[in-house]
């Protein structure tokens, strides 16, 4: 928790698109005890157990990638521009319960929690409110659109919501299930969004992964299946607008829409350190959090090691690091 939000505005890749957001009222209760009352399907609420690392998978070879050239490990030239801790007084008193997945439009950086729905700060780290259905199940990721929206995934009520810009509730889609729209046990898992505003997401059981792809309103277009080995944790968007995908398995894989497999990419940078989020920038770099001894990896768009970012930080008791 402590490496995800320390490098916060890091790993966030800003959004060409202007966003602004209206303070909201912070929640009362961090545990849920009732579904919101909604027309979409909804499944009793579970807390989801944190990610459990296993034993990376033998890597995948890349047939005809060229090898990187043996240097030095990268010293990191990324400085750190603010941090909120669990006891900053940022946070009112509120405090964060479990960091999910973030996000960052021109104006403001978008960070998930588990059971306070989606803290909201601006680009100076000062805290401007907090996205929620009311209720809260358990939330693990946020994504924006080119035009603004916000995508909240619970995957304690298997469900997605959209906000507009202002922070107002659109629509949820979703529900607890197996068929076409609907997300399994431990669903949604992950979201992106490509430039044209459609949305994946990440569906996880014991039984496989799977990403469905929705228009921006939250139609089911179709489904399609992911390789086990890569254990899928996070997903994104890159510029070409080919998804994005990396896992405990300690690699990325990119995709197209209809899920056919482009290429498989980072293996020698990322294979043990258990990968478990995902942002690409503009220029095709990647940005990855993992569990190794730095925080953050960056790699270029051949999934070479360009620099680490962040150190084992240990928490002082007084300003939650």
């Amino acid at each position: 928790m402590k490496k995800r939000l320390i490098l916060c505005f890091t790993i966030c890749v800003t959004l060409s698109l202007a966003c602004s957001f209206t303070a909201g009222t912070p929640l009362p209760s961090p545990t849920p005890t009732a579904a919101p009352a909604l027309s979409e399907a909804t499944a009793t609420p579970k807390a989801a157990p944190p990610p459990t690392a296993v034993p990376p998978t033998a890597a995948p070879t890349a047939t005809g990638t060229p090898k990187p050239p043996v240097a030095a490990e990268p010293v990191t030239t990324t400085q750190l521009l603010w941090q909120v801790g669990s006891t900053s007084p940022e946070l009112a008193g509120l405090g964060f319960s479990t960091l999910g997945g973030m996000d960052a439009s021109n104006t403001a950086v978008y960070v998930a929690d588990a059971y306070n729905g989606v803290y909201v700060f601006d680009l100076e780290g000062n805290y401007q409110g907090q996205l929620s259905l009311g209720e809260v199940g358990y939330v693990v990721d946020v994504a924006l659109s080119p035009r603004g929206d916000v995508y909240v995934a619970d995957a304690g009520y298997h469900l997605v919501a959209r906000f507009d810009a202002e922070g107002a509730l659109l629509n949820v889609f979703g529900g607890y299930g197996t068929g076409d729209g609907e997300f399994n046990d431990d669903g949604p898992a992950a979201l992106a969004v490509d430039r044209n505003g459609n949305v994946y997401v990440l569906d996880d059981d014991d039984f496989g992964t799977r990403v469905q792809f929705f228009t921006p309103e939250g139609d089911y277009i179709h489904t399609f299946s992911v390789e086990e080995k890569l254990e899928a944790r996070a997903m994104d968007v890159g510029p070409g607008n080919s998804l994005f995908l990396t896992g405990d398995g300690g690699y990325i894989l990119e995709l197209f829409e209809d899920g056919r497999v482009i290429r498989r990419l980072g293996w020698e940078a990322l294979t043990g350190s258990f990968p478990q989020r995902l942002r690409v920038d503009a220029a095709g770099n990647f940005y990855v959090t993992t569990w190794g001894e730095h925080s953050v990896v960056k790699l270029d768009r051949r999934g070479w090691l360009l620099e680490t970012i962040g150190e084992e930080g240990t928490n002082d008791g007084v300003t939650g690091w």
